[in-house]
């Protein structure tokens, strides 16, 4: 894509990698939808989140540059807590620090794009996916967040018991 944004901070303890697509630069008129892709467990690396070791970057790039895809801006949150624990993109749960994770995507995120980059302001042109731990959170914050994201795709996500726990979570 054009432009990387690797690591830019939405607070003191908030990171973000913004993909702008192909094209972004060349004009200061249009518009873009936003597609929020949430890592999975092991997506606590730097610099690069499993996203882009998967390709999925390079191949967003080549599906717009041919035309088979509308251009998009790609944001890819950082998930984890202290020591890489992840937060599993929820506001509650065993083992969180507290802080409302799903809150950071849903409204930090999405408030962080919409300001800063040329988006198109509305829940039609939002979607969310994530895989494993990711497929999960995408899953509860569209359904939790219908008035924000219209499209959601869950790629092998893992499931809390209907009692609102796993008893693996942040459970060694």
């Amino acid at each position: 894509m054009d432009t990387k944004f690797k690591s830019a901070a939405l607070n003191e303890d908030r990171r973000i990698i913004v993909e702008l697509p192909p094209g972004y630069n060349d004009s200061t008129q249009r518009r873009y939808p936003i597609l929020i892709l949430l890592h999975g467990y092991g997506g606590c690396k730097d610099p690069d989140p499993e996203w882009e070791d998967w390709g999925i970057i390079d191949d967003l790039t080549l599906l717009i540059t041919q035309g088979t895809i509308q251009p998009m801006i790609v944001a890819l949150p950082d998930g984890f807590m202290a020591d890489c624990q992840p937060s599993y993109w929820f506001n509650h749960g065993p083992g969180t620090d507290g802080k409302k994770w799903g809150d950071y995507v849903s409204s930090d995120v999405v408030n962080f794009l919409d300001a800063n980059y040329r988006t198109v302001k509305k829940k039609e042109s939002r979607a969310i996916g994530g895989y494993s731990l990711g497929g999960q959170g995408a899953l509860e914050l569209s359904l939790l967040h219908p008035d924000i994201f219209k499209v959601v795709g869950a790629h092998s996500p893992s499931f809390r018991g209907a009692d609102g726990s796993i008893a693996f979570i942040n459970d060694w």
